[in-house]
């Protein structure tokens, strides 16, 4: 067997695991611990309570993932031309910071309606939204009225540094001075905006790593090593039922499983043309926190708050909205494919 991925499969297996961050992320947005006030206080809770936990430690590799693959697809033909930095701020324009305002004004909308209607509004958990232009321009830094969106912003922020990036990548010796630079970027940045610094620290470091591979060894990616993914996915696994507080080890432990992921097999996949629905990550990304709001509150609202009903809302609340964004993604595309272009930043 070809120990090397040809172009071809190399394109089907970053739409497969696109689509399978993508389900995975949304999965962990339906984790509900603290919603549902579980505590390991019985026998049901505390395996409701470490089975979610568990499997919400593992996931958080998702978005990780999505910083490295993104910047070594933006960089791997990169170069340092003002023809290539120009294209390439175009591009973006429109594939990320087009829909990145259609979104956020989506959300601003969303959550203005449900925080204004009487039957809604008192179970939002949350202010009544201003109807202001300077509400939704503020929101457009701080993501308010669609959380999700703050990792199309950080890649917009990325796109408009790519020159410095490429230049400290470019040169392997100066990568820690890269790393150095990028961090205190990421602090001027990030910290006037959230608690949990090295949460967003370290998301630079993702797209660094992205970005090296993809300027110094671009070819490394197409390497098959099955052995080495079973047996890292195993280790990870392991590392999993001993995460603590130590971000470093969290860092290596997340990494870890991104190459893990990235060397398991998929012969089978890659041999078939990946369908419509899969192709659609982009879009489940950005509606995705709606559906599940919806869902959440007429959960609650039909079987309240227990044990039970939060295992179930975790295993059903993620199939529900993955079969619905596909519903409305074949129904936009259908009827409005101009419009689903414009959303998506031409994707799928």
């Amino acid at each position: 067997m070809e120990n090397r991925l040809t172009k071809e499969e190399m394109q089907r297996k970053i739409v497969y695991l696109n689509a399978i961050m993508a389900a995975l992320v949304i999965w962990i947005h339906t984790y509900n611990i603290e919603i549902y006030g579980i505590r390991p206080d019985s026998l049901f809770n505390g395996v409701v309570y470490h089975f979610e936990e568990y499997l919400h430690r593992f996931e958080e590799f998702c978005v990780p993932f999505f910083f490295m693959l993104s910047a070594y697809l933006f960089f791997v033909n990169y170069e340092l031309t003002i023809e290539t930095i120009k294209r390439k701020y175009v591009s973006r324009f429109k594939s990320l910071f087009i829909p990145y305002l259609i979104w956020n004004l989506v959300g601003f909308i969303y959550f203005a309606f449900m925080t204004h209607f009487p039957p809604i509004a008192s179970r939002m958990n949350m202010e009544p939204v201003k109807l202001s232009p300077l509400t939704y321009l503020y929101s457009l830094w701080n993501v308010d009225y669609n959380g999700s969106l703050w990792y199309l912003r950080n890649l917009i922020i990325f796109v408009i540094l790519s020159p410095l990036i490429y230049l400290l990548v470019k040169n392997r010796g100066r990568l820690y001075i890269g790393v150095i630079t990028l961090f205190l970027v990421a602090l001027y940045i990030f910290l006037p905006t959230t608690p949990y610094l090295f949460d967003r620290y370290d998301r630079c470091i993702y797209y660094l790593i992205g970005a090296y591979i993809a300027v110094n060894h671009k070819d490394i990616i197409y390497r098959k090593n099955e052995k080495l993914g079973f047996g890292l996915l195993a280790a990870c696994m392991l590392l999993n039922c001993y995460v603590t507080a130590n971000e470093p080890l969290n860092f290596m432990r997340i990494t870890l499983t991104i190459f893990a992921v990235w060397l398991l097999p998929m012969d089978r996949l890659m041999a078939k043309e990946p369908k419509w629905f899969l192709q659609i990550s982009f879009f489940g990304y950005c509606i995705h926190t709606f559906i599940l709001e919806v869902f959440e509150k007429l959960w609650l609202l039909v079987w309240g708050y227990s044990a039970l009903a939060a295992i179930l809302d975790y295993i059903i609340a993620p199939i529900v909205t993955m079969g619905l964004i596909v519903l409305i993604a074949g129904f936009v595309k259908k009827i409005m494919p101009k419009t689903w272009k414009v959303i998506t930043g031409a994707r799928g």
